[in-house]
């Protein structure tokens, strides 16, 4: 079965299928396996109202399998919920069980998933400096390492910008190519767009926006461990960088109403940030008002959530907004 963005509706019909045979079968086994794919597609389509009754058909499976296996996945699709919706403090709880889960079961890949939802998480709270030392070290510990855009995207986030763009530009060879495609290849492609915008790369933005270009309608799932919400979210951001307003406004309006309806408080926090610095950006008459409208829902939401670090960017726009700066400057760094 083909994976990505073009191939959702095709995996959706498939899991399906898959269900409804397993069911009909009396196959535990079978029917875990499609209701997983069923949950990983709905993520990806965006359609949060479907993955929660998926949810349910889960919850199902694993009280009646009763296998220490399925209750890890369950418990890693629980984690990406919680860190959707914003609710950290569950999520780190949930995270931590599902590590201990994990490491019982002797899993390759569950120090490596608690590591990336940690990130997430000290990222939204400001407190990325506290897991620095570990991202460097499990970074360098693990040469060929799909967690390399997320180093990048850590010293950027820092301020640490000639170590960020010493990643970057290695990751950027061959229009990113060398970047694993695998299960985090979306996922890496996102913070290397975080980090594009906050150089301000106008040649790799481009490059950059044909790569995840399929992901316009669609959201970017990392495995089964994290959502990073609308796909158009990042989009926008790379033709903001390249000036092309338009673009970015219609992909921005696209990605607020997808964030929106998921119910992904964060990411709709960030997509209004965004959208506001681009609007402070821009040299059209009328966009500073609307700007300061984007960042007052924005603000609202990380207060809420605890997103630390958003609220600083948030208050350094609007300082920005309340000055009517000059736009001849152009795009405004990340």
């Amino acid at each position: 079965m083909s994976s990505g963005p073009a191939h959702i509706g095709e995996r959706l019909s498939y899991a399906i299928e898959c269900l409804e045979a397993a069911r009909a079968a009396g196959d535990l086994e079978k029917r875990m396996f499609g209701t997983t794919r069923w949950i990983y597609a709905l993520f990806e389509a965006g359609e949060i109202a479907g993955v929660d009754r998926a949810m349910e058909e889960l919850e199902s499976v694993v009280r009646q399998i009763r296998q220490p296996q399925y209750t890890y996945v369950r418990a890693g699709f629980v984690t990406m919920r919680a860190l959707l919706e914003g609710r950290f403090t569950e999520a780190e709880q949930l995270a931590l069980q599902a590590l201990t889960l994990g490491q019982r079961l002797q899993s390759q890949s569950a120090e490596g998933i608690f590591g990336m939802q940690m990130f997430m998480l000290r990222r939204e709270q400001g407190r990325l400096h506290e897991v620095a030392p570990i991202v460097e070290m499990f970074v360098k510990e693990h040469s060929g390492s799909s967690f390399k855009p997320g180093l990048a995207l850590m010293y950027a986030e820092l301020g640490l910008m000639d170590k960020a763009r010493t990643v970057y530009e290695e990751l950027a060879v061959n229009e990113f190519m060398g970047i694993q495609q695998d299960a985090l290849w979306a996922a890496s492609i996102t913070f290397l767009v975080e980090v594009c915008a906050t150089l301000g790369d106008r040649d790799r933005a481009e490059v950059l926006y044909r790569l995840l270009s399929p992901y316009a309608t669609y959201a970017v799932v990392a495995g089964e461990w994290a959502s990073f919400g609308a796909g158009s979210r990042f989009l926008g951001q790379l033709a903001a960088t390249m000036g092309r307003w338009q673009e970015a406004e219609s992909h921005f309006d696209q990605g607020l109403a997808m964030n929106a309806r998921m119910g992904a408080k964060p990411w709709l926090a960030h997509t209004q940030f965004q959208y506001a610095r681009m609007l402070v950006a821009r040299p059209v008459p009328g966009d500073v008002e609307r700007a300061r409208i984007l960042l007052d829902h924005a603000r609202t939401i990380a207060r809420q959530l605890g997103m630390r670090s958003l609220e600083t960017r948030i208050s350094e726009v609007s300082r920005k907004a309340a000055k009517s700066v000059d736009k001849t400057d152009g795009w405004l760094p990340a």
